[in-house]
């Protein structure tokens, strides 16, 4: 049975037929349904998508541990260098503080001589390499020398005008 009118040009637009079945629209309760199947049950293009999303989100993930293991890398031989660094300060410091037992054992010269060549010789690590290379003997001839490149020159003349 047809409601409306029954040309058979074609001009039954908009009219059902009662008693026959067309493509039925799904109703409420069945896009509920479909909606909230067990992920097994979904359609296998749907499930492509979500795994192609959580692969890339995975490759993401993936690549910044590897950022992160990079940085950690970085930070350990940037740790290293200060080591050396630090290291070789502190020989530094010891060296300088035997170059001053060194020199303090020294007893040709007096307290204040053995201060004023020691700090002359501090200042160049050139000098303190030479220190220690000496004999013990000759150690204390290179501290003499020394002294008088610190001490500067005082000319002993007066040159005021007595009459």
């Amino acid at each position: 049975m047809v409601i409306g009118d029954e040309d058979s040009d074609g001009g039954s637009e908009g009219v059902q037929v009662v008693g026959e079945e067309g493509p039925a629209a799904p109703t409420n309760a069945e896009s509920v349904a479909s909606s909230s199947k067990p992920p097994s049950q979904h359609d296998s293009s749907e499930k492509s998508v979500n795994s192609k999303k959580r692969s890339r989100s995975g490759e993401e993930f993936g690549n910044l541990v590897q950022i992160i293991r990079d940085f950690v890398g970085a930070y350990k031989e940037n740790n290293e260098h200060w080591k050396c660094i630090a290291d070789y300060f502190r020989l530094e410091s010891e060296r300088r503080t035997e170059l001053v037992k060194a020199i303090m054992q020294l007893t040709e010269f007096t307290k204040q001589e053995r201060m004023r060549g020691g700090q002359h010789i501090i200042k160049d690590p050139a000098k303190i390499d030479f220190f220690f290379a000496l004999p013990e003997e000759l150690r204390s001839e290179y501290v003499q020398e020394q002294l008088s490149e610190c001490t500067p020159y005082r000319p002993s003349i007066d040159f005021s005008v007595d009459n």
